[in-house]
């Protein structure tokens, strides 16, 4: 057996940069982030908002966002903890109160000065606010 050089030396670890800490935890995939988040160039400093659905044991939160160089700002958010005021008082967990949420968060947006999409659409669903969905998982 001949000699065999080891790659992983000292100078290989003072160069070896770190993953940031949400990549390295598998939290965050950074590639498909990047993507989902940058605005086209002629928008000009218009928020690209996104709808963010998290999963917790007992609630269910849904958020409207949008990103900036600073840090992800978050216009409004809705708790299905908030439901049974709307009449909704069994099951906080399940992927209707889900549904439930976001459509309570697209109604918050407009209290939160949140500009909506321009009159005159000849399609209903196309006066809905506009935004790209984030959706967690919940094993069932």
């Amino acid at each position: 057996m001949g000699f065999v050089k080891v790659v992983k030396n000292k100078a290989y670890f003072k160069r070896f940069q770190v993953k940031y800490r949400r990549r390295r935890e598998g939290k965050t995939d950074y590639f498909a982030r990047k993507r989902l988040i940058v605005q086209n160039k002629n928008k000009y400093n218009t928020p690209k908002y996104r709808l963010i659905v998290r999963f917790t044991n007992k609630t269910i939160i849904a958020q409207i966002a949008y990103a900036t160089i600073q840090g992800d700002k978050v216009v409004c958010d809705a708790r299905s903890t908030e439901l049974p005021r709307y009449g909704i008082k069994a099951g906080l967990t399940l992927p209707q109160e889900g549904d439930a949420c976001r459509l309570q968060a697209q109604e918050l947006q407009e209290t939160a000065h949140v500009p909506s999409p321009e009159e005159g659409t000849s399609r209903p669903e196309e006066s809905c606010f506009p935004c790209s969905a984030i959706i967690g998982f919940k094993l069932f």
